[in-house]
């Protein structure tokens, strides 16, 4: 049997979109039994978005709980 490879998933944070620890929370159910690593990327700014990357301790935290959570 040839051993499986990790699957890889970028999340894209957005601030105030998708980066409550409820939404850090939800990851590994939606990963569980994926052999998978998760890159997270906060969102790139642009001028002509309202929308814009959290700030970096939301970064941090978001990416504790994931880590936490395996």
């Amino acid at each position: 049997m040839t051993p499986r490879r990790p699957v890889f998933f970028e999340y894209t944070l957005i601030g105030g979109v998708n980066d409550t620890l409820e939404d850090a929370n939800r990851l590994p159910g939606l990963l569980h039994g994926i052999p998978a690593k998760l890159n997270l990327i906060p969102m790139n700014p642009h001028p002509d978005s309202p929308l814009r990357p959290p700030a970096d301790d939301v970064i941090d935290r978001f990416s504790r709980c994931c880590r936490g959570a395996g």
